[in-house]
């Protein structure tokens, strides 16, 4: 099960179908675009942007359709594009904007590493973004000096579950090896829209693969095991560590006891708030305009 549609990871459902697998896509977010117009006519009227930076291909897709809808003119010859990986910046490719940065390790981190070398004290960076997007990486760029103009373009939404009463039934009915989170809304989404209240007996006897670290604290916060989580925090990466869970030597697996209830229970990996504030410790804040 890949909980996200068929049109958004062609690439994915392609190799699933080379290797004879049976793949359910399981849509469970609503991409629904925001009319930030106002605010980001007015940060443009200011005329100060050293920076635009991506976190994802809908950030670039209805930041895109927001400025072509309204009019608006973006100097990008003068701004510095950095965009989280290179499926982003291919997406800014196809729309012919030339990107500077994109960092080795796919992930909000890795992009706010390569910002440590860049000269931010009071740059402009404009930020679009999900209506819902993480305060991190903006905190990690204002400690760096970095004023930060952020634009909500997009919400993410759960889906009416009449839209996915298919796919519900589908997986009801089948034997499920496997299930791929995205990010830790298609987790929650899933779980509500299967109507899910005991996760750890549901995904008992399935595997789990999560796209990156914050997925994978968000699944086991419900007490269930993640068995895979690939090196590059993408889809296509997140495939092939599935594959390769079964070339690969097994690794030595915690007791099950470690899951079960308790007040004193912790994700295994630290969240990825407390990771960027390590890194960034020693930098001061600075407002935000």
């Amino acid at each position: 099960v890949l909980t996200r549609a068929e049109e958004q990871s062609q690439e994915t459902f392609n190799f699933f179908k080379k290797k004879e697998a049976n793949l359910i896509s399981f849509p469970a977010l609503e991409i629904v675009p925001i009319d930030a117009s106002a605010k980001l006519q007015t940060i443009l009227e200011e005329k100060k942007i050293d920076y635009l930076v991506f976190q994802s291909a809908n950030a670039i897709k209805y930041f895109l359709q927001l400025v072509k809808e309204k009019n608006f003119h973006i100097d990008y010859e003068n701004i510095k594009v950095a965009c989280v990986g290179k499926k982003t910046a291919a997406v800014c490719a196809e729309n012919q904007i030339k990107v500077d940065l994109v960092p080795e390790d796919f992930s909000a981190l890795g992009l706010l590493k390569l910002f440590a070398i860049e000269p931010l004290e009071n740059k402009v960076v404009l930020l679009p973004r999900s209506a819902i997007g993480r305060d991190e990486f903006r905190e990690g760029l204002k400690r760096f000096g970095a004023t930060v103009k952020t634009v909500a373009v997009y919400d993410i939404l759960m889906p009416a579950k009449e839209s996915v009463a298919e796919e519900i039934e589908k997986i009801r009915t089948s034997k499920i090896d496997w299930y791929l989170f995205t990010s830790p809304s298609t987790y929650q989404n899933f779980l509500a829209l299967m109507e899910i209240t005991k996760p750890r007996e549901f995904f008992g006897k399935s595997k789990i693969a999560a796209i990156g670290p914050t997925t994978k604290d968000a699944i086991e916060r419900t007490r269930v095991r993640v068995d895979v989580v690939p090196k590059k925090f993408a889809v296509t990466h997140a495939v092939a560590s599935i594959e390769n869970y079964y070339t690969s030597p097994p690794q030595k697996k915690l007791p099950k006891s470690q899951y079960q209830a308790s007040a004193q229970f912790q994700p295994q990996h630290p969240p990825e708030k407390k990771v960027i504030r390590y890194v960034l410790k020693k930098r001061k804040p600075k407002n935000e305009n």
